[in-house]
């Protein structure tokens, strides 16, 4: 981010002190680690919070990773970036348009913003989901559809034997995705049928098409 700091890098001559609490340079480390008017405003927003500490660390890549690996599963993984948002727009407010800084504005701000943040949703728990087991004296297919913007099409594999299998794809033209898959199961079945193939194993991973 543009603080003073950066831009003295880039030849920038100019004020270099930290506008919020005009004590010290202005860096990204001192801005959203270090500041005593960030100090200050994390400490009255831990009670309307309810956080204990404020992240803390050597820089803000290893401050932040320490909040949010402790904060895992928890609205307030999002406080450090709500604050820091609102901080450095309050920064620029007070650089240029000479607006004096309201934390008590500030602080209710970020704390109806953290209120409308929704919970995390716990990941759910898959199921281990196991092939199907194919009896390969049996005759079985495979089939598949997918659709884009330029149209739809299909494939599917009959295998009969190791000796004899076929692969077979198509352009269906216009169509969903439920579309494709129906039409080439259609065509696969048409296809079995043309070659004596009555008694079937067919897979897919179309659940609506299969139901």
């Amino acid at each position: 981010m543009p603080t003073g700091e950066h831009l003295t890098h880039r030849s920038f001559h100019g004020p270099n002190w930290c506008t919020l609490c005009k004590i010290s340079s202005e860096s990204t480390s001192h801005l959203f680690l270090n500041c005593f008017a960030l100090i200050t405003l994390l400490h009255n927003l831990s009670s309307s919070i309810h956080f204990s500490r404020k992240w803390a660390g050597d820089d803000i890549s290893s401050a932040w990773d320490d909040w949010f690996n402790r904060h895992k599963g928890s609205k307030l993984q999002s406080l450090p970036l709500i604050i820091s948002w609102y901080v450095w727009l309050a920064r620029n407010r007070s650089i240029f348009d000479n607006r004096p800084v309201c934390w008590p504005h500030i602080a209710a701000c970020i704390v109806s913003e953290y209120n409308e943040m929704p919970k995390p949703q716990q990941p759910r728990v898959r199921r281990p989901h196991a092939p199907p087991l194919i009896n390969k004296n049996t005759p079985w297919a495979f089939f598949d559809g997918a659709a884009n913007q330029q149209g739809c099409g299909g494939g599917f594999i009959l295998f009969l034997s190791e000796q004899y299998f076929y692969k077979v794809k198509m352009g269906l033209g216009a169509g969903t995705n439920n579309f494709a898959e129906l039409i080439t199961l259609r065509h696969l079945l048409h296809f079995s049928l043309g070659h004596h193939c009555i008694n079937i194993n067919i897979f897919g991973d179309s659940k609506i098409i299969i139901n």
